[in-house]
Parts: structure tokens; C-alpha cells; sequence
């Protein structure tokens, strides 16, 4: 298998369509794009000869040894794309035991990625945390031409999703083992919330902001129960993307969309929409997304007015639509099937409150 990269016009029309790989397996995980229209691509590989470009800042394939199975453990890999789709300005390896989940490109230029990695990951002077065990999450910064770390450090858990403000502070989100993630004090969850160890479900969430060289934390904190995507917008507001069940006392807010669940069993999954202030120390609104049925959060994103973007799948016949949806009725549902949603949430007089210190 191999990475592709793919760019559609605004009318869906195909722009280019390229590969991404070596002689074995190679798996594309996350995407961002610049102002120029250059795609920024992070995932895996247990390729040798994967593409890396000369001058990178690691051109040599880390694993040299053979598993169980015959082949080389996969690593993470960083390249960057030109906007035409016919060539790459950068490609690096990372680690030797790297798997990437998620990347984000600054105005300058600089890409980021995390997910999860061993002990092994290259780690820069001064970082907020240089060692871990054997896996741990981890924040990456490289320069304009993926030729150096700008930063790089270890964070604990198992990093899930990224995002950053216009003051280069890293954000994000992942789960961890019940207590173990390092919290600030005043933070909105500095100690595990119950719902995160129900069922035997031994993981807590958290959300860490880190700040713009990679080497303390401007806030952490835990969170009640699952995350999948997470946004920051322009006065540092985070918004949190995920899922949660009946089971679970989640926090949903008295002047939430939704405040309560038709699931049927205390096992059915209900997508969750929340949002912090730019301290973490207070949740402004937190509200359910959901039906009759199993749905699930996958993607969350914000632009500059404010309006909040949501994304994912859906198996309720009652999913809350609008009157004028491009699909009004779920298809796939009668068969217990997913389909996929796009919801779009307004501007909220909670971001003038976030303004104010409230």
C-alpha cells in the first residue's frame, strides 16, 4: 500500500492525484495545506526507499532489523508537496517507531505533527519533557524546509489530534492511562473525572496547550469522556470534537443545541460538540449531536467568524437536520448502516464572553 494525495477544485473537479510510498508498505494519516496551496503530509512507513529528499533532516530509513513477520517496523515520515502536485519540496523520516495522527502548518510555513512514538523519538534541547516509556505522545515542530526541529518533545498519553493559534501554542488532545498525564493546576479537570474509568475503560482524555517553543505547558487538562478533533479560534477558545455514551455523565450545558438522549441503550454512542475557554479553566458550552442512534464525531474544525464545523458519521433516522439539507433522510439507517454528516453550529455569544475574561 501507499500514501495518496489528492486535490479537488471548489467544483470537485480532479487537480491531481499522486502517490506516496516505496517498495513496502506506506500509509498517509493526516493533511494540511499552506496559503500556496502546498500539501503538508504526515503518516507511517516500513519503506527504505520511501522518497526523502536530500538535505532532510533524517534521509536515513531508522529500522534495520527485520520483525516477526519479515518485514521492516513502520516509522513516521513528514513531506511536504508543491501545489501542482508534481513534486516534493521535502520529505524526512522521523523516529523509528513513530506513527503520526495528525499535522498542522503555520503562516510561516512550519509544520507540526503528533501521535505516538518509543523512546527513540529526537528530542531538542530544553524541551517540556525528553524522555518517555515505551510509547508516549509527542508534539514535533520542523522549519520551513523540513530540514531541522525547530522543537521537539515528549507529552505523555497517546496524542490523537492537533491544532494551532496565530501565536504558534501547540494544542492537543489524546488519552492517557487513569491519572498518569500531567494537569495545571486551575485547569478545567486537573484530576481524572470518574466518567473517564467507567466499564473498565481505563483511559482519561485530556486537552494541553503548549506553548510556542515546545517547552512547558500554558494549560492541561482532563476531559469527561472521548475526543476526536479539536480547534482553536483566533482569541485561543478550544473547541472539542468527540463522542460519549448515556452511561457517562457527560457535561452538557442547561442553553446547549441538545441537552438530552433518545439512545435506547447505555452502550449506543452520542457525538459530543464542547468548548473551553482560552484558560482552560472553564467549559463556556458543551452539547449533544445525536439521534436515535449510534454517531460519532470525527472532525471539528472553526473559521474566523466564529462558526463551528462538524463532521462524522451517523446510524439515527432522526439525526437533526436542517430544512434545507443536501440529505434530509439517513439511507443508510434502515440497515444499520452509517452515513456521513456535515453540521454546521453558529456564532455564539459565549466568544464575546471568552472576549470579555468571563
Amino acid at each position: 500500500s501507499q500514501g495518496a494525495v489528492i486535490k479537488l477544485d471548489p467544483e470537485g473537479k480532479l487537480v491531481y492525484a499522486t502517490l506516496l510510498g516505496g517498495s513496502s508498505g506506506s500509509a498517509a494519516y493526516a493533511i494540511a495545506v499552506d496559503d500556496q496551496g502546498n500539501a503538508y503530509v504526515a503518516g507511517e512507513t516500513g519503506s527504505p526507499d520511501f522518497p526523502v529528499t536530500p538535505g532532510a533532516f533524517e534521509t536515513v530509513f531508522p529500522n534495520t532489523t527485520l520483525n516477526v513477520n519479515g518485514v521492516f517496523d513502520e516509522t513516521g515520515f513528514v513531506a511536504k508537496v508543491n501545489g501542482t502536485g508534481t513534486g516534493v519540496l521535502y520529505s524526512t523520516f522521523l523516529g523509528a517507531s513513530t506513527n503520526i495522527t495528525a499535522i498542522s502548518v503555520d503562516e510561516s510555513g512550519h509544520a507540526y505533527v503528533t501521535g505516538s512514538t518509543g523512546p527513540d523519538l529526537p528530542v531538542t534541547a530544553g524541551a517540556f519533557k525528553s524522555s518517555a516509556g515505551p510509547a508516549s505522545g509527542f508534539v514535533t515542530k520542523f522549519n520551513r524546509t523540513g530540514s531541522a526541529l525547530v522543537y521537539s518533545t515528549f507529552l505523555g498519553g497517546s496524542s490523537l489530534a492537533l491544532a494551532l493559534d496565530r501565536a504558534g501554542n501547540a494544542y492537543v488532545a489524546g488519552y492517557d492511562a487513569c491519572g498518569s498525564f500531567t494537569t495545571t493546576p486551575g485547569s478545567y479537570e486537573p484530576t481524572v473525572p470518574v466518567t473517564n474509568c467507567y466499564y473498565g475503560i481505563e483511559a482519561a482524555y485530556y486537552i494541553a496547550k503548549l506553548n510556542q517553543t515546545g517547552s512547558a505547558l500554558v494549560f492541561s487538562t482532563f476531559f469527561p469522556d472521548q475526543i476526536t478533533g479539536i480547534a482553536v479560534d483566533d482569541v485561543g477558545s478550544v473547541y472539542i470534537g468527540g463522542s460519549t455514551t448515556p452511561a457517562a455523565d457527560f457535561p452538557v450545558t442547561p442553553d446547549a443545541f441538545q441537552t438530552t438522549s433518545e439512545k435506547p441503550f447505555n452502550y449506543y454512542s452520542i457525538a459530543t460538540l464542547s468548548k473551553l475557554n482560552r484558560k482552560g479553566s472553564r467549559l463556556l458550552y458543551s452539547t449533544y449531536l445525536s439521534g436515535n442512534d449510534n454517531d460519532l464525531t470525527q472532525g471539528i474544525a472553526v473559521d474566523r467568524w466564529g462558526g463551528v464545523y462538524v463532521t462524522g458519521l451517523t446510524a439515527s433516522t432522526n439525526f437533526p437536520v436542517t430544512g434545507n439539507a443536501y440529505q434530509k433522510t439517513n439511507i443508510a439507517a434502515p440497515i444499520q448502516a452509517y452515513s456521513g454528516f456535515v453540521t454546521k453550529f453558529r456564532f455564539s455569544l459565549e466568544l464575546r464572553r471568552d472576549l470579555l475574561g468571563y
